[in-house]
């Protein structure tokens, strides 16, 4: 881990809002997100699904509670503003390599399914 110093690329960070989003969806419907324009809808996740996005970010980078909720009134969930977002409020990151063996370990088995 690394204090404020996010760095990810934007293909490691759309790889990791996949990650986030695969969860909820059986790995034969899910289509993965390609494009920072992409915007994260109440039709591709419902409402637990995208709260659980948000803690995943307030844990994994550290970012407030407060913080979070602003930017979720904001409604604005393009990946691209997610990332703007992430990189102005992260008060620790990890490297991407990082995130995804914390995120895979923290999750495997959840509601029975993989990440792999």
């Amino acid at each position: 881990m690394v204090a404020n110093k996010f760095n990810f690329t934007d293909e490691e960070f759309l790889n990791v809002v996949n990650l986030f989003c695969k969860l909820d969806v059986d790995k034969e419907d899910y289509i993965p997100i390609v494009s920072l324009d992409t915007s994260l809808s109440m039709n591709d996740l419902d409402s637990l699904s995208i709260t659980v996005f948000f803690i995943w970010l307030h844990h994994l980078f550290g970012i407030s509670e407060p913080a979070i909720r602003e930017y979720v009134r904001t409604g604005n969930f393009t990946v691209r503003t997610i990332k703007d977002f992430v990189m102005a409020e992260a008060t620790q990151t990890y490297s991407y390599a990082e995130a995804k063996s914390l995120f895979t370990k923290k999750t495997s088995g959840y509601f029975g399914g993989t990440l792999e």
